[in-house]
């Protein structure tokens, strides 16, 4: 065969020679592939052969080594490697030649071919002379040549990975490149060749990189030759230096200041190829900037593993200017087409990573550029400012961004109809675009666009389509964004109004007879599916009409027409996009049930068009309509079997469609939709699908990803069909183990992970649902054999370690199905499983696992945390020392170090005292050694140069010092902290000093002697001191002088330690740094409400300070300033409370009147504050500012000196309030609200008597929301505190209630912040006349009232600023505060309130966020009815009426106990005691059903609260009921004594436990026998734990509640036998009950509510036993004394009930 002609042939112009040729040379390379490679390679090296053929055997040598198909690359290379040795080496002789050819394209395929042998006999350690050859070559041979081994050098980079070439080789490969490129080389052929080698040889250079000198030589040949007059040369360095930016960003900081010079020079001169390069510099640094950034956050040290040099941030102020420059270099016949690219689209570009990078910092650098070019005369101006502005919009807050959008979205919209650049209207409508992508939608809290300026939007938008094809292109992406923002908008969208308009308008564009070009026709059927998907309900009936339009077009095209090459590919086009549009339409309609109805008569029509599509020969068509006809399948169901005859045959063409893999795969998953719609109807079908199936697998022709597909629907099929599958099933076995055993040991790169991966899934998916299908049939002992492997399977990808979560999620389940289906059988095998064997844990890497308890697979977190549950229990040792050891280890992960030791002080610490307790025993009960070596790790990690493992590290520490050094354990801890304060490196040192900190929060003051408090507090105060270079190091000083304030009571005591302390924490205040400024104002905060009685010396110095830093500080730092003269109101205000205001100089706690003293300077210092608003501040509730602050410092100044505050404020209110500035009047409203508590009536009614008409009329004709807001809220504190029945000069009169109501109904339509205070006022205003029964001056109005807070809590913006709770509040109260006379008007309501929240009950499918809102509404409305029981159920007639809607009422509360959520089951549980309350024994009727929900409750540990509700309402059914509560004792009992016994429950559930016993006791009398002694037993326990209680405020709080219920027990207990022949039951338990009362008086912490139940018990006890109680009390050590303390009480409830218990006592003694 002559080689030559035959490869002439192969590329004659006549089809028939080349077709020919073509064959030859295929015979050739099967019959005989030595000599064809051969054959070939001797024609490349041929010098006197043509430069096309030789070019050509070039080209088929190298694909006989490569192929893109991984199977088919091995088959190549293992045919190369099983090649007779000696015809490689003649091959390859052969090539080497080449590299001399003075033909350039020969020498360069010989180049590639080289580098494609390289690629497989160098990893094989063939061939190992080759780079020494090459490199020999580069320093002898002339120019062509050595720029041909250069080229080959860098082809070979590109093909073998690092590690196969030693690093001395490389470092060689380097030398030669860099020195190929420098500027002593004369050839430019050379130095282009060398510039490109290097671009692939980057990648080699690790440990050239990491050495500073070499890293030097290499970055400074790159930057000269940047420099070359050859702009080929230049463009290849700067692709070098874009590679370099990716691969060694790192190590970029010496030199980023020269090459932001040098690419600025070739931004602004060079030729665009080389600009366009140097510009991707920059946004490959931006790229691996915003990488770090997502990945790892903001706060890098220089230790960091990764760090982010803020390249960008730096060079913002001169980076920006440059870029917005090249958007002004766009030229007039510029192609928009969207591959088009030009320096003005690459500047866009990067502009927008910049953003993305640095978020709000570009705005303020961007938006002047904008300003000064947008309304220029030259389009290119005004196209740049456009463009400018839509390159930032992704990356910036939207707080940042949205002010500036709400300005330019008119003038947008006005360009992009009326400029006369179709430039400028193309970049117009694109900004449009994204500012919708970006800025619109739910997650927007401000929204930009409105119900005023949508219409103009949607005109404009539609107008712009009718535009040239490329403005209007993007006029539909712009819809398409602006569809998508309401996409989770519910049951009505703004859209709605012009959908039809829309659809009209898209369906005209599609019609365009330019519609092909700039993608318009595709971007309005995008648009279009876009619409229709986010649609609502109702559109519905429009969608469906748009089915006809779209069959009709799809029809058309379908037409029998005579059509060219051309027309047919856009025909084709245009058939799937159409199919792509039913599609769409068909999930819509599909989704829900009345529309699906509708929609089923078309089906058969559009399954009719999708056949004749099928018709077809385009592979796009094909898939679209495969897709299609799967969302068709899932919508008609079971239907969609009498498709099947007809289509099958299309299913199985496109199975065997091979050559389309994108439509073989699309028709496999068609094959699972269809399997899914048709369960069991698909079994005809089985045997040809399955076959069909079976064969892909085995065909090595089919492209890899389609076989993950297949696997998954061989589940689906089985799924479907159940024990059916029996017949397929050993194949479908034998195949998925085959693949099974190849995705176990998977190596490779990135992509060839991920295939992996998601192979594993396939096959996983397809063992999940087999077992679901044979699951209860009894043949499932046919998976037995398989299931051996299965586990094996996972074991080995288990070990892998290289799953992803997705995998890990399905092998999860896997397990799961195996255990359930085959139960038993499983067992064994699990307990033989590697994997599993260990309880998971051991065998598994704790990194491992702690980075999957922070994946955000759901199924793959908990499977972890069960995991890690499972080691804690079982091992707790081994699980500590893990944690510990993870945490100390500098090579593992930040996130997992992090995690463990939050885990690790988890187990040390818990909320619940019980579970705290638990946790110190186990700690305390480890061993020895154990805990040593836990400490030992703890401690090293203080010097971690991670600061996330420090920081836990520290509070790990500080746990266990908490344990310890209360059982004088761990004593040298201090001592050794203390020792590493002055001797460690910063950051050490500050970990240190946080330790030290914490720990002093941990540990109470006596657990530390006074010396070693000296030494830590001397530590603290020299770290927070000025000559402390490091600012770290004093915040974390300062920091830690807070929590160990509580420790320095003696050196506050001793004046020169004060003295000291004090200089330094003002010193601090003045630092540079802004977080000590603030750390150190806490302190000042701490100090002055813990050592107030000390500060008089420093007052002055203090005020000067915090005067400062209110007037000229960051805010952060002036809030803790004002805190600090609100902490001085608190305590001044307490000890007048308590002690009175007259105070001498021998007082234990003194008043200095700090506050009366500041007063002249610290008043209209906080009024300046009130001036200090925001235009756009938050009103929310949550929100804190300057002005906030200083408004509730100053109402604790009024309430500290009374009326002397009000002369001080009054001319500051005068002068503001009717100024033009809104901020004036607002803080002149708020200092009145503020200064409303604490001065006396007298003083103030005067002055709200003439302000109160200017309020209203401000509340309602003010202009500015901020002003009226606070006038709603400075009303509500005037009824609060000036209004009721205590008030002596009433502000309210006949004249002026209509005028207020009228005012605060109107102000209810205002804004959601406005009508929220509006609502609060009226609440205190209906408050205020609670006791003016039976007739209130509100009762007029009451209609008006209840109709006017019900339309506000159906305002669609109620959610906002709590207003539709504050509107059910005020409801409530206006209710509960109402009077007799507007009782009919009240059961009015019963039926409005019962529609309201049966309307939430009905059946709908909501959103998680949609759910949450509907359970909120619940809980309002069951507050709101049990209000409406409780009012109407208070007096008999209007009980009698209401009584009529009971059952209604019962029967929505029950439906609410369907819902899911705590707050409604508590709120429907209170309101359910109400109805109890009000029917009585008629309640009974209803037990029966609402037992269950009862019983719930009561087991409802996990939401307490809805647990200690139900116990309360236990007791309510209990009164209402009496006797009649008796069957349902025995349940309530046992689940009431379970809660006690149980530790999960919280603590604060049982009190009320213990007050139900005595409310049950009292209804069923002597019937409570049956649970006396486990009663008694577990109130006796109890009150043995409450005698003796010490600890803080809280625990004593709680104690206290704890002893209420235990005596409201014993009362109910004792009152229930009274008078019962089984009294003397009680006899055995007095003497303890009456040592109970001994201990708790002995105590001396009763509350007052402990004292009145206390001597109740004890009259109760005389009572009920007489004479057998009294010798008893005759004998108590304190009753006397305690009865005598009850009868001097000044409580008047005290001293009635220790009268009566003096009375029953009288008896029982002289009985």
């Amino acid at each position: 065969m002559e080689v030559t002609q035959v490869l002439l042939n192969a590329q004659s112009i006549d089809g028939a020679v080349r077709k020919n040729a073509e064959e030859s040379l295929k015979q050739f390379q099967e019959q005989n592939l030595p000599s064809f490679l051969l054959s070939l390679s001797g024609e490349l090296a041929n010098e006197e052969k043509p430069v096309e053929t030789r070019k050509l055997a070039g080209l088929i040598l190298k694909n006989a080594l490569d192929a893109k198909e991984q199977h088919r690359k091995f088959e190549l290379v293992q045919r190369w490697l099983s090649l007779d040795g000696n015809a490689k080496s003649q091959i390859k002789a052969c090539l080497l030649k080449t590299l001399s050819s003075p033909v350039s394209d020969a020498r360069s395929t010989a180049s590639q071919v080289i580098a494609k042998v390289a690629g497989i006999e160098l990893p094989q350690k063939q061939w190992l002379e080759l780079i020494g050859s090459l490199l020999s070559n580069v320093h002898q041979l002339p120019d062509h040549a050595k720029q041909a081994t250069l080229e080959t050098l860098g082809y070979l980079c590109e093909e073998v990975s690092p590690d196969v070439i030693d690093q001395d080789q490389v470092n060689k490969i380097l030398t030669a490149v860099v020195q190929g490129m420098s500027a002593s080389e004369g050839n430019s052929d050379v130095r282009l060749a060398a510039t490109r080698a290097l671009y692939n040889a980057l990648v080699f250079a690790r440990a050239n990189f990491s050495n500073d000198m070499e890293r030097d030589y290499i970055m400074r040949v790159v930057c000269e030759a940047t420099l070359s007059p050859e702009v080929r040369i230049r463009q290849a360095t700067f692709e070098c230096l874009v590679s370099i930016s990716s691969t060694y960003y790192e190590k970029l900081a010496l030199y980023i200041q020269d090459i932001f010079n040098i690419t600025a020079k070739a931004v602004r001169e060079d030729e665009e190829p080389v600009a366009l390069q140097a510009i991707e510099f920059w946004s490959s640094i931006c790229d691996e900037e915003i990488d770090i950034l997502e990945e790892y956050g903001g706060d890098f040290t220089g230790d960091s593993d990764i760090p982010c040099f803020y390249f960008i941030k730096q060079a913002l102020p001169v980076l920006v200017p440059m870029l917005l420059e090249t958007l002004l270099k766009q030229e007039e016949d510029q192609d928009q087409d969207e591959g088009a690219w030009n320096i003005a689209m690459a500047g866009g570009t990067c502009l927008g990573l910049v953003a993305r990078t640095v978020g709000d910092d570009i705005v303020p650098l961007v938006v002047p550029f904008i300003e000064e070019n947008i309304t220029k005369p030259d389009w290119r101006q005004r196209e740049a400012a456009t463009y400018a502005f839509g390159s930032i919009l992704e990356g910036p807050s939207p707080e940042k961004l949205i002010p500036l959008v709400n300005v330019a979205l008119t003038f947008m919209l006005s360009a992009l109809t009326k400029d006369p650049n179709s430039h400028v209207k193309d970049t117009t409508a694109w900004t449009l675009g994204r500012i919708f992508e970006f800025l619109h939608g739910s997650a927007i809290d401000s929204p930009i666009i409105t119900q005023e300026n949508c219409q103009q939007i949607v005109t404009v938008l539609l107008q712009s389509m009718k535009d040239t094809p490329n403005v209007a292109e993007k006029a539909c992406g712009a819809l398409y964004f602006l569809a998508q923002g309401y996409e989770d908008v519910g049951q009505s969208s703004p859209l709605t109004p012009f959908f039809q308009e829309i659809v009209q308008s898209l369906l005209t564009v599609t019609h365009r007879e330019d519609a092909g070009e700039s993608r318009l026709r595709t971007a309005a059927y995008e648009t279009l599916n876009e619409v229709v998907r986010c649609s609502t309900d109702e559109t519905a009936p429009l969608v469906c009409q748009l089915v006809p339009l779209i069959m009709m077009e799809l029809h058309n095209t379908l037409e029998g027409q005579k059509l060219s090459s051309d027309e047919r590919e856009k025909q084709s086009e245009l058939q799937g996009l159409l199919c792509g549009c039913l599609q769409v339409i068909i999930q819509k309609l599909g989704s829900s049930e009345p529309t699906k109805y509708v929609f089923m008569q078309y089906a058969d029509q559009i399954m009719g068009l999708f056949l004749r599509v099928f018709a077809c020969r385009s592979a796009t068509v094909h898939e679209e309509a495969m897709l299609a006809i799967g969302a068709l399948a899932y919508a008609t169901g079971p239907d969609f079997a009498k498709y099947m005859p007809e289509f099958y045959r299309y299913l199985e063409m496109g199975l065997q469609n091979f050559e389309e893999y994108q439509v073989c795969a699309v028709t496999v998953g068609v094959v699972g939709d269809i399997s899914r719609a048709l369960e069991e109807k698909i079994v005809p079908y089985c045997d040809g699908i399955m076959t069909q199936l079976l064969k892909n697998l085995s065909s090595n022709q089919l492209h890899r990803s389609v076989k993950p597909p297949i696997f998954s629907c061989f589940g689906d099929i089985a799924l479907a069909v159940g024990e059916y599958f029996e017949k397929y099933l050993m194949w479908a076995m034998s195949a998925l183990q085959r693949a099974a055993e190849l995705s176990t040991h998977a190596t490779g790169d990135d992509e060839l992970t991920e295939y992996t991966n998601s192979l594993r899934n396939g096959i996983l998916e397809a063992y999940s649902w087999i077992f679901q299908g044979f699951k209860n049939s009894p043949k499932t002992q046919l998976l037995i054999p398989y299931a051996p492997h299965i586990l094996q399977f996972l074991d080995g990808i288990y070990m892998e370690k290289d799953m992803d979560d997705v995998v890990m999620k399905t092998a999860i389940g896997v397990l799961g199905d195996l255990a359930d289906t085959l139960g038993s059988h499983a067992g064994f095998l699990f307990s033989r499983s590697s994997s599993i064997g260990e309880r998971n844990i051991r065998a598994m890497e704790i990194t491992q696992v702690l980075l999957n308890a922070q994946s955000i697979d759901g199924a793959v977190r908990k499977n972890a945390e069960e995991s890690l549950k499972q080691f804690q229990e079982q091992n707790l040792p081994s699980f500590l020392l893990s944690l510990s050891g993870e945490l100390a280890n500098e090579e593992k992960p930040v996130e997992t170090r992090k995690l463990a030791g939050l885990i690790l002080k988890n187990a040390l610490d818990a909320k619940e005292q019980h579970r705290k307790f638990e946790l110190v025993q186990r700690w305390l009960s480890l061993d020895g050694n154990a805990k040593s070596q836990i400490k030992a790790c703890l401690l090293k990690t203080l010097s971690s140069p991670v600061s996330d493992a420090r920081s836990t590290a520290s509070q790990v520490i500080a746990k266990v010092a908490g344990i310890e050094l209360p059982q004088k354990q761990w004593p040298e801890l201090i001592g050794s902290l203390l020792s590493n304060v002055h001797q460690l490196p910063d950051h050490a040192k500050q970990a240190t000093l946080e330790t030290l900190g914490y720990l002093c929060e941990e540990v109470s003051p006596d657990v530390i002697d006074q010396d070693q408090v000296n030494k830590i507090l001397t530590a603290v105060v020299q770290g927070m001191s000025a000559s402390e270079g490091n600012t770290d190091v004093r915040l974390a000083a300062t920091r830690a002088l807070y929590n160990a304030l509580g420790f320095a009571q003696a050196n506050f005591s001793n004046d020169m330690e004060r003295d000291y302390i004090m200089r330094v924490v003002c010193e601090a205040t003045l630092s540079p740094e802004v977080r000590i400024r603030q750390a150190a104002f806490e302190c000042l905060v701490s100090i002055s409400s813990t050592y107030y009685e000390k500060l008089a010396p420093y007052i002055q110095d203090i005020f000067n300070i915090t005067a400062k830093a209110v007037r000229e500080d960051e805010e952060p730092v002036a809030l803790q300033a004002i805190e600090f003269w609100s902490s001085i109101c608190d305590e001044e205000i307490d000890i007048l409370e308590e002690y009175g205001g007259d105070f001498t100089g021998d007082s234990d706690i003194p008043c200095f009147y700090f506050i009366k003293q500041a007063l002249p300077l610290l008043v209209p210092m906080l009024l300046e504050m009130l001036l200090k608003q925001e235009e756009d501040h938050d009103q929310d509730e949550g929100a804190w500012n300057i002005a906030m602050a200083g408004g509730t410092c100053l109402g604790l100044v009024a309430r500290t000196v009374g009326d002397d505050i009000v002369p001080l404020v009054v001319p500051f209110i005068e002068e503001n309030i009717t100024k033009p500035d809104w901020r004036q009047r607002e803080g002149a409203t708020y200092a009145f609200g503020s200064i409303l508590e604490g001065p006396s009536p007298e003083k103030l009614v005067p002055l709200v008597n003439v302000a109160l008409t200017f309020m209203l009329s401000a509340l309602t004709k003010d202009p500015n929301s901020h002003v009226k807001d606070t006038t709603a809220w400075t009303l509500g504190r005037i009824f609060e505190f000036l209004h009721g029945s205590d008030v002596g000069s009433p502000i309210i009169t006949p004249e002026n209630c209509q005028q207020i109501v009228t005012v605060l109904l109107h102000s209810m339509k205002d804004t959601p912040n406005v009508a929220e205070k509006a609502c609060g006022a009226l609440y205190f205003l209906a408050q205020g006349y609670e006791e003016m029964a039976p007739s209130s001056p509100l009762t007029p109005f009451f209609q008006e009232i209840v109709l006017s807070l019900l339309t506000v809590t159906h305002r669609e913006d109620a959610g906002e600023s709590r207003l539709r709770t504050a509107a059910y509040e005020t409801l409530n109260e206006v209710v509960r505060c109402s009077t007799d006379e507007t009782a009919p008007l009240v059961l009015q309501l019963v039926p409005v309130i019962m529609m309201e929240l049966h309307n939430t009950l009905e059946g709908q499918k909501l959103s998680s966020d949609e759910r949450e809102k509907q359970s909120e509404l619940q809980g309002l409305l069951c507050g709101c009815l049990q209000v409406i029981i409780q009012k109407l159920g208070s007096s008999e007639p209007t009980k009698y009426v209401f009584v009529q809607y009971a059952d209604q009422i019962m029967g929505l509360f029950l439906r609410v106990f369907a819902c899911r959520s705590a707050t409604v089951h508590e709120e429907a549980m209170l309101a359910i005691g109400a109805l109890a309350y009000a029917t009585g024994p008629d309640f009974a009727k209803y037990m029966p059903e609402f037992y269950r929900y009862l019983e719930i409750g009561l087991q409802n540990f996990e939401e307490y609260q809805v647990c200690a509700v139900t116990v309360g309402v236990v007791g309510d059914i209990s009164r209402a009921l009496e006797e009649k509560i008796v069957p349902y004792c025995d349940g309530i009992m046992t689940q009431l004594l379970k809660n006690l016994s149980s530790n999960q429950l919280h603590h604060s559930v049982k009190p009320p436990v213990f007050s139900c016993f005595g409310d049950i006791a009292l209804a069923v009398g002597e019937y409570f026998e049956k649970y006396l002694m486990w009663a008694m037993s577990a109130l006796q326990s109890a009150a043995e734990l409450s005698t003796h209680s010490t600890g803080d405020d809280e625990l004593i709080e709680y104690t206290n509640s704890l002893r209420n219920g235990i005596l409201e027990a014993y009362s109910g207990i004792f009152q229930g036998f009274k008078n019962s022949p089984k009294t003397q039951l009680l006899i055995p338990y007095a003497p303890h009950i009456l040592q109970f009362l001994d201990g708790i008086y002995m105590e001396k912490d009763m509350d007052d509510v402990v004292m009145k139940t206390a001597i109740g018990v004890l009259g109760d006890l005389a009572d009920t036993l007489g004479s057998h109680a009294g010798s008893l009390i005759q004998q108590s050590v304190s009753s006397k004394e305690f009865l005598n303390e009850c009868l001097s009480s000044e409580d008047t409830m005290i001293k009635e009930s220790a009268e009566w218990a003096k009375l029953a006592i009288s008896r029982a003694i002289s009985v």
